[in-house]
């Protein structure tokens, strides 16, 4: 079952010589239970293409379709898309592992506890 879909995926931000294309004609599929690892040259897309999967891209927009979970990411509102996907089925650990995660708890500790607060 596919848990997630972008097809068309553009994510640019402006500029004062036009529009930089960040993320450029993005295409995959992720299977429920599959993972994918995303590596490349810094400033070569990587977190703009995660910020465009939350929502979250500052300055920038985003356009092609992303289906997340049956849902169309980039078609919801901001308040349907805080109220049933992000935080609850869908978040990033940003690039500074260090700073988003704390060395003493292991991964499914601090997971556990982020599942409580839902």
């Amino acid at each position: 079952m596919t848990l997630l879909s972008i097809n068309g995926l553009f994510s640019r931000y402006s500029s004062s010589k036009g529009p930089v294309y960040a993320v450029d004609d993005v295409d995959f599929e992720l299977d429920s239970g599959e993972s994918l690892g995303i590596a490349g040259e810094s400033a070569c897309g990587k977190s703009t293409l995660g910020l465009s999967l939350i929502r979250m891209l500052s300055g920038g927009s985003s356009f092609g379709k992303i289906i997340f979970d049956g849902d169309s990411i980039l078609d919801l509102s901001e308040s349907e898309f805080n109220d049933t996907l992000r935080w609850k089925k869908i978040s990033m650990i940003f690039q500074g592992a260090m700073n988003s995660l704390d060395p003493v708890f292991t991964i499914q500790q601090q997971f556990d506890e982020i599942i409580k607060q839902i």
